[in-house]
């Protein structure tokens, strides 16, 4: 019997573009493996940086798998 497939969201950011105080919205999703950025918003290497401090997980943006962006504004395309 195998073992279960892991799932992780780690959230990047969750603020909009007129936020102060968060970054825009952008997740990090990892299952089995693979590594999904969903929206790749400014400053993208410092929320990286960041998430992972606060995760306990080292988020690589050159390891990323695939990029889907859920549609076309500069907070979300950078």
């Amino acid at each position: 019997m195998s073992s279960p497939a892991t799932f992780e969201v780690i959230p990047l950011g969750v603020g909009n573009f007129f936020s102060t105080l968060r970054y825009n919205t952008s997740l990090l999703l990892i299952a089995s493996g693979k590594q999904v950025l969903i929206d790749l918003p400014d400053p993208f290497f410092r929320m990286c940086a960041e998430a992972s401090k606060a995760s306990g997980r080292e988020i690589k943006p050159d390891q990323l798998d695939h990029i889907m962006i859920t549609h076309i504004h500069g907070d979300h395309t950078n």
